[in-house]
């Protein structure tokens, strides 16, 4: 989203951020419960309640804060009661959709974790374990689309026809409408069958089916099955799909997959804002600081705000404001740097903000804010109780591509109890800063 980055053919150069906060403190020998989400997420604490739909925890933050989660529980994958990892998740009435599988292959066990460790040999199995079986909500799901849809590709229709063009009809129909993705995932899947003696369009539909898998469903085995199989199949690799392909290794456990990958196609001296992101993420912050500040030299905008990104994402206020004054004084109406100096503006601010900001200090009620984003304002509401933040949505936005961007950054704010050194959501930075800076607002009025 803010890094709209053009997909430009990558060849390899050679022979071929900060990592999410995560909640720490766990409850003690009499809470000592745990639940596991299917993203690979786990959380030490309380069990409150179990519906068929949602799953009450009470957790424990690093900071001490006591907090009340609801989990969809199709997003549960295990609970632990007291050392009992015999707990149903869910009733035993709902039945959960069971996925069609190739004979032999095992069912999905997990879709990948920041914190997980593995060597390459196992992420390798577990991406073909995984990435290649139909999802577990496959068959729930109803393959839905106009017909007048042109699925092969060769009779694209001019100007912008969402119900003939493939490109036209998920950007305007399935990717801002959350509903919609599963479906279009499904459709994606059945475009590739369809092109299947057209190796050019079809690596096309693969590239987008991989991009889905990762950016709207976060489903890591999925996205480097798909990115994998484009690329053995002759597909030429684009600069999305190889930062795409090496977060999924990321994600799965083995930064050094990751980080040779950007290696072998320059990612980790030539700037992108994706690929900069990435190279925070592994822990080479100086990397990726210094590959931002040298393209400050020729776009000040792009460079000095990503620049100022890393150095608030590192806790490093004064050294983001230097940078966030500068991107925001570059007059340059090319491109987006209008949109760019809105959005320096506001992570100026938000950050002189930051320098004050006690959360202990913030008077119990909810709490409003307001940020510029993508494509106009974006409010956020944040609800504070006996100092602590109990819960934080968005309330009203116009942005039409935000990824998981919308329910996530509210969730780690309430998770981490606060509003400071949050990673963006890869592909969609600009929704998560107008998130991040709102939420900010919404509680330095809120102290007393």
């Amino acid at each position: 989203m803010g890094n709209r980055e053009c997909n430009v053919r990558w060849r390899p150069a050679g022979s071929a951020a900060v990592v999410c906060i995560m909640l720490a403190a766990a409850y003690g020998s009499v809470l000592g419960d745990k639940i596991v989400l299917t993203n690979g997420s786990t959380y030490n604490g309380k069990l409150l309640k179990r519906t068929a739909t949602t799953v009450r925890f009470h957790v424990v933050l690093s900071n001490g804060a006591k907090v009340a989660l609801d989990f969809p529980a199709g997003k549960v994958k295990s609970v632990t009661v007291g050392g009992d990892t015999g707990l149903d998740t869910v009733p035993p009435k709902i039945k959960k959709p069971t996925p069609t599988k190739p004979p032999g292959v095992k069912p999905p066990t997990a879709t990948g974790s920041k914190g997980a460790k593995r060597s390459p040999a196992a992420v390798n199995a577990l991406v073909q374990r995984e990435g290649k079986p139909v999802a577990p909500w496959w068959d729930s799901v109803k393959l839905d689309y106009p017909r007048t849809l042109d699925l092969a590709g060769t009779n694209r229709a001019r100007g912008w026809q969402p119900r003939i063009n493939l490109g036209a009809y998920f950007y305007t129909i399935v990717t801002p409408h959350p509903a919609r993705w599963k479906s279009g995932i499904k459709l994606l899947h059945h475009v590739v069958d369809v092109r299947k003696n057209d190796p050019m369009r079809r690596s096309e539909a693969m590239g987008m089916l991989a991009n889905y898998y990762l950016r709207y469903l976060e489903d890591y085995p999925r996205a480097a099955y798909w990115n994998l199989k484009n690329t053995q199949s002759g597909g030429q690799p684009t600069l999305h799909g190889v930062v795409g392909l090496a977060e999924c290794y990321f994600h799965l456990g083995n930064k050094q997959m990751a980080a040779k990958l950007l290696s072998d196609y320059s990612l980790d001296t030539r700037f992108s804002a994706p690929g900069a992101k990435l190279l925070a993420e592994l822990g080479q912050v100086d990397k990726a600081l210094k590959m931002s500040l040298e393209m400050a030299r020729t776009a000040p905008d792009r460079g000095y705000l990503a620049a100022g990104n890393l150095h608030r994402l590192t806790g490093k206020y004064d050294q983001a404001i230097t940078c966030y004054s500068k991107a925001a004084a570059h007059q340059d109406p090319r491109g987006h740097g209008k949109l760019n100096r809105q959005r320096a503006r506001e992570c100026l601010a938000a950050v002189k903000l930051c320098e004050t900001l006690d959360i202990s200090k913030v008077a119990d009620g909810t709490h409003r804010g307001t940020s510029a984003s993508y494509r106009g304002p974006l409010s956020v509401e944040v609800q504070v109780a006996g100092g602590k933040i109990t819960a934080a949505r968005v309330t009203k936005h116009k942005d039409d591509i935000f990824f998981t961007s919308i329910t996530k950054i509210p969730r780690r704010i309430v998770e981490t109890q606060s509003v400071e050194r949050l990673d963006a959501v890869s592909g969609a930075t600009v929704t998560c800063e107008a998130i991040v800076n709102a939420a900010t607002k919404a509680l330095s009025a809120g102290m007393r």
